[in-house]
């Protein structure tokens, strides 16, 4: 296999975790009936809910949707923030593995008593 086919490969690898980090950042984060948006985006929804969380703590009323909200968009970031990273990362080896080149026959060479 050569090194052009081996560095598309290693790219195409990084292109999925690239791809991997785009979904898992832009899907829907739901706790307890709650949507709280995604990942790289909070929902409207998440922002009443804590609104109303705060309200309603007031009156002795306590509820941990909001720290669970938080906290689910919180952990799915960091994952798909790391896929990304790690997809950038795979897809620049790759395309620095399809770039080398390897030792070439030089054809201005003479040789010796020629």
């Amino acid at each position: 296999m050569s090194r052009a086919a081996v560095g598309g490969v290693i790219a195409l690898f990084g292109l999925v975790f690239v791809v991997a980090g785009l979904v898992l950042g832009y899907v829907p984060v739901h706790v307890s009936g709650v949507s709280c948006g995604s990942a790289f985006n909070p929902s409207d929804d998440a922002a009443y809910v804590r609104d109303l969380t705060h309200a309603m703590a007031g009156m002795g009323v306590s509820t941990d949707v909001t720290d669970a909200c938080d906290s689910a968009r919180s952990n799915w970031n960091m994952v798909a923030i790391l896929l990304l990273v790690l997809g950038g990362l795979v897809l620049v080896v790759g395309a620095v593995v399809s770039s080398i080149r390897g030792p070439q026959q030089r054809s201005d060479v003479r040789t010796p008593g020629a």
